[in-house]
Formats: structure tokens, C-alpha cells, sequence
């Protein structure tokens, strides 16, 4: 009887291997009208951002060597550089009413009002990671080097380049994201802050297990946060309390390395990270979906989407573009 006992409770074993492995594979899908953008460089792409459907702006670089400003016309099928300076750039992004901002290595900083070229006003020692406007009289602009002299820059708000606050931090700093014009939300190495009042008042949240690399808000309310040891974080109520939906390895065994990600709805949301690693979930992050058609020898560092568009950019001057 005890034979029979422990037989069936290893065949009940197995069949629970099978259907765990089963369950935990995960779904792969391909997006139609996969394109490998014509962008006239090599050097990696670090960000992308689409104005509307047909204008949009990028930047990029080699850390220490040049940095590359880039703008498209035509929904981003081809590239143009628009401007070079010295230092890697690492992060662009646009206002609602089109206006560009630029930020990277050697404080540098740069703004383009739509239609026109990039203006180049200020650079220090610092190395920028990440900005985010609400318009061209206020923002905030986060930093950090080998994983501290973490700074977080208040402009405004009179103009973007009118600095008007400096907060210093242990550790570096790597993304920030306003999810109202009053409230901020940065992330860094172990640091996850909200700032309230334009940025004069800051808490720091309980997350600490991950150098958290990219944040984004689709809502007011729900925002999420990825890592680089493949943590992600959730909160639904502005950056007051948030949740982790998947655990990274912080130290060993390491996960999948996230780099940045974008959600379109409270629901539905994109990631992307090395190795080629893009990702989709429509469940608000509890379940993701590999999407294929990816090249596996490069690192994707950006994603964005808008309007059943999807772009994404990485290493060795790689742009893709995909339809939904």
C-alpha cells in the first residue's frame, strides 16, 4: 500500500512538472509590418519620441566620444541627424505642445521648439539620465554617476533652463515621469521618490531591490517601473504605494534585464530590454507575451507608441518600427 502511496504522489509530481512548465512558457507573437529603420548612424539609439504621427525626435551616442540629436517628418521611416554635440545623450522627450527637450552626459541640455532647430544652453559635470516637462516654463531633470551622485533639478518656472532647485541623493538616478503637472516620480539605483508641490517636497517608497530604469504613467492614477534585474512595479493610486507584480534577481540568479517600457492604457503595456528582449501585456502587467521578429545581438534601450505605432530603438543604431 505505501508502494502504491508514494508511486502515485511521484506521478502526480510529474504531472505538475508538465503543467508548470506549460503554464510558464511564455506565448510568442509577431506584429505585422516590422520595419528596420534607415537611421544614418551606428552608435546607440537611447531614446525615442513621437510629437504626433509624422514628426518625432531622438538622440543617442557613445559615451564620452559624440553625441547625436535626430528628428523624422514622416513617421519615422527615415531619420536626419540634426545637431552633434560632444557627450553621448541619453534621454529626448516632448510637451504636449510639441516642443523637444534633450538631455545627457556632461549636463549637457537642449530644447527644440517645433519646426525649428535645436538649441544647445547648458552643460556641467553632471550626467544626465532623464528628463520630463510639463511645458516650457517647468520640469525636472534627474542624474547620477557609477551608481551615485544621484541629483534631482527643478527648472522653472519661468523657462526650462532657469534652474531653480538642486535635491542630492546617495544613488544615481535614472528615469523620471510627471503623472500631473504637480506630480513627480523618479527611480534610480534602490530609490524609488514622489515629489509633490512642482517638486519642492519629496517622500521615498519602500521598493529597493533593483536598479529600477525606466518609469511611466499612462494615467494620473496607475503608473509602472521596471528593472534591470527584471523587477516591475505597479501602483494605481499616483506613486503613493506600489506593488511588485514580478520579482527580479537583484543579485543571483539573475532575471531578464529591462531597460524602459511604455503602457498606452492602464492595461496594455510594451518593455523592452537586452538582448532583444519586447514584451506585451494586456492584463496590467501580470502576464506578458514575447513578441517576436526581434534581432537577439543587440539591446533594445527605448520604446514608444502612439496611435497603433509602435517604435523602438538600441544598440548600434538600431530603429525599428511595428504596426499593432
Amino acid at each position: 500500500m505505501k508502494n502504491v502511496t508514494q508511486s502515485r504522489i511521484r506521478v502526480l509530481g510529474i504531472i505538475a512538472i508538465i503543467l508548470l512548465a506549460f503554464y510558464c512558457k511564455k506565448e510568442a507573437i509577431s506584429l505585422s509590418n516590422v520595419q528596420k529603420v534607415s537611421i544614418p548612424t551606428t552608435v546607440d539609439i537611447t531614446s525615442v519620441w513621437m510629437i504626433d504621427d509624422q514628426n518625432g525626435v531622438a538622440c543617442g551616442g557613445l559615451s564620452w566620444e559624440t553625441g547625436l540629436l535626430f528628428s523624422t517628418a514622416d513617421g519615422g521611416q527615415h531619420w536626419q541627424i540634426d545637431d552633434t554635440v560632444w557627450h553621448k545623450m541619453e534621454c529626448v522627450m516632448a510637451d504636449s505642445s510639441g516642443h523637444a527637450y534633450a538631455v545627457g552626459q556632461s549636463g549637457i541640455c537642449c530644447e527644440k521648439p517645433f519646426g525649428q532647430p535645436w538649441i544647445q544652453y547648458r552643460a556641467d559635470f553632471q550626467w544626465h539620465h532623464s528628463c520630463f516637462m510639463s511645458n516650457e516654463h517647468q520640469g525636472i531633470i534627474v542624474s547620477g554617476e557609477s551608481f551615485g551622485e544621484g541629483q534631482v533639478r527643478v527648472h522653472g518656472p519661468q523657462f526650462f533652463w532657469e534652474l531653480d532647485t538642486v535635491l542630492e541623493f546617495p544613488n544615481q538616478l535614472q528615469a523620471v515621469w510627471a503623472s500631473d503637472p504637480k506630480t513627480w516620480h523618479t527611480c534610480g539605483l534602490g530609490w524609488v521618490l514622489r515629489f509633490e508641490d512642482g517638486g519642492y517636497s519629496w517622500q521615498r517608497k519602500s521598493p529597493t531591490n533593483d536598479f529600477f530604469t525606466d518609469i511611466h504613467f499612462p494615467t494620473t492614477t496607475t503608473g509602472y517601473i521596471c528593472g534591470s534585474s527584471g523587477t516591475l512595479l505597479k501602483t494605481t493610486d499616483s506613486g503613493k504605494n506600489w506593488e511588485t507584480i514580478r520579482k527580479g534577481g537583484s543579485t543571483k540568479p539573475r532575471k531578464q534585464a529591462f531597460n524602459a517600457l511604455w503602457f498606452r492604457s492602464e492595461n496594455e503595456g510594451w518593455l523592452v530590454g537586452e538582448g532583444g528582449l519586447f514584451w506585451q501585456t494586456k492584463n496590467g502587467g501580470h502576464t506578458w507575451i514575447t513578441i517576436e521578429n526581434t534581432p537577439k545581438d543587440i539591446d533594445l534601450l527605448d520604446v514608444f507608441v502612439r496611435n497603433g505605432r509602435i517604435w523602438v530603438c538600441g544598440t548600434r543604431g538600431t530603429m525599428l518600427l511595428y504596426d499593432l
